[in-house]
């Protein structure tokens, strides 16, 4: 948890250094409040709304005045309507669709100071659709991501802002840090997952799975260590459990197959854990082997799961034939 409450004071002051470093660079225009004769900005957007007669710049300057009281749900409209505006010339679409955007950032910077980071996350999206080389945006996204612990992602948007700052001269930027903050989780987690994969090799399915979840503790995108977890215990249940306490082997099999699909592996030790909770559940042990098959069809698995259906195939057999003469 410390680390956690770490990862993110350092991820907010390192947002705040980061738009105070753009400010220069960005090409934001700062419009300023015009001088309306109406009671407010949102009166004045409401008549030219109302109004069959409103020119594009009207509108532009109602978003302008919107964005100047920091409304920007109001701004991004008035905004679009100028867009919509039929008669318009492409200097003045291109003019206001540089205005959408940097209202875009402003509202996701207003979200993300609020801590509202997946509605700042959708905002700082909406700008790299179409402007998918727009620093602050990216950066924004990589402190968003970050913070959720998807470092993978989160590494991406920083290298793509780190090597514009590098280009500038500045190789000690907000993005650099993120990069480095990045780089020693993600080393600690690979340490961790080596040394349960070491547990694991060695059949401590308990002991593997313990530090396999240490590592996606630390790195909650960590993908192969989370299947790795989820399997090592199912491998731990099936072994030690019996009859009905296999559906705890069952249920962290199907967490390990929702994580990788398609893994073979996975369905060999789901067909092994439903015959060993009913040797008569014949349909999901084998359903089970046979996918062992079509994933992996030319492998050691494919051949013990071949090999296992015709015994399980011939006992049902066996087992039909009993029951009908019972029946009789």
């Amino acid at each position: 948890m410390k680390l956690k409450s770490l990862i993110a004071r350092t991820i907010i002051v390192a947002g705040i250094i980061s738009i105070l470093s753009c400010v220069g660079t960005m090409q934001i225009p700062n419009p300023t409040q015009p001088k309306l004769s109406y009671e407010s900005p949102e009166a004045y957007y409401k008549a030219l709304y109302d109004s069959k007669t409103t020119t594009p710049e009207e509108f532009i300057t109602a978003g302008d005045s919107l964005r100047a009281h920091k409304n920007y749900p109001l701004a991004l409209e008035a905004y679009s309507e100028a867009i919509n505006y039929k008669k318009n010339a492409q200097e003045t679409v291109s003019l206001v669709k540089i205005r959408l955007r940097d209202v875009h950032y402003e509202l996701g910077r207003e979200y993300e100071q609020k801590e509202l980071l997946n509605k700042a996350r959708s905002e700082y999206e909406k700008i790299l659709e179409q402007y998918s080389d727009f620093v602050p945006a990216r950066e924004g996204r990589a402190r968003i991501l970050e913070q959720g612990g998807f470092f993978d992602k989160a590494s991406s948007d920083y290298a793509f802002v780190a090597k514009q700052d590098s280009s500038a001269g500045n190789y000690k930027s907000t993005a650099v840090q993120g990069l480095q903050r990045i780089s020693v989780i993600t080393a600690q987690a690979r340490k961790l997952f080596a040394e349960a994969q070491s547990y694991y090799n060695t059949k401590l399915y308990y002991e593997a799975a313990d530090v396999f979840k240490q590592a996606f503790t630390i790195k909650p995108d960590y993908i192969e260590a989370k299947y790795y977890y989820n399997l090592s215990l199912g491998r731990h249940y099936l072994r030690v459990k019996i009859g009905e306490g296999q559906w705890e082997a069952i249920g962290k099999f199907n967490d390990a197959k929702a994580i990788k699909p398609n893994e073979p592996e996975v369905y060999f030790y789901l067909a092994q854990a439903y015959e060993n909770k009913d040797q008569y559940d014949f349909k999901n042990t084998i359903d089970n082997y046979k996918k062992v098959i079509e994933l992996a069809a030319k492998s050691q698995l494919a051949k013990e799961s071949t090999q296992k259906i015709k015994e399980l195939t011939a006992r049902k057999e066996a087992y039909d034939k009993l029951f009908k003469k019972i029946k009789k």
